[in-house]
């Protein structure tokens, strides 16, 4: 049960880490997109709206060390207005893979409402940290403004504790 609960303490404190960067709809500067089949622009606003491929592409942030490399088989972007340069929303679907600061999220669809801060994955979620071995679960909620994640039907690795005392 304690080796349970410090688990769970250090997920919890790495989901934080993961949300400390407070990610909102204007977070973001530009995309630069690497790999797609085909892509939807809209050509009054010259915003992206759908892309499908696979996907690959990056989101660059005002803070370097904030860009988020998204893929997918299929990915959907909104913007709040017709003039914003950054998402408020993105969907994701097929094979997602998502890289930010060292910490990577496989999971089969993605739901980023960056403009409220609520992240939801589905399907198999393989999340990878940091010096940490894989933790896999069926559903996974961020919220990205209070740090709060939320895992169902997960399974961590088991952490070894040694008592450095004699």
């Amino acid at each position: 049960m304690r080796i349970f609960l410090i688990t769970c303490i250090l997920l919890i404190m790495s989901g934080a880490a993961m949300a400390q960067e407070k990610f909102s709809s204007d977070s973001f500067e530009a995309i630069t997109i690497r790999k797609a089949k085909e892509l939807e622009l809209d050509t009054k606003t010259f915003q992206i709206t759908n892309i499908t491929g696979p996907v690959d592409l990056t989101l660059i942030s005002k803070e370097e060390a904030n860009n988020l490399d998204l893929k997918a088989d299929v990915l959907e972007i909104r913007y709040a207005d017709d003039i914003s340069k950054s998402p408020s929303f993105i969907y994701m679907e097929g094979n997602v893979d998502i890289f930010i600061q060292g910490r990577k999220i496989l999971s089969d669809k993605a739901d980023i409402d960056l403009e409220n801060g609520l992240a939801v994955f589905t399907g198999k979620i393989i999340v990878t940290l940091p010096d940490s071995e894989p933790i896999t679960a069926k559903r996974m909620t961020l919220n990205m403004n209070t740090s709060k994640l939320t895992l169902t039907d997960m399974i961590i690795p088991r952490l070894s504790i040694t008592d450095p005392t004699p």
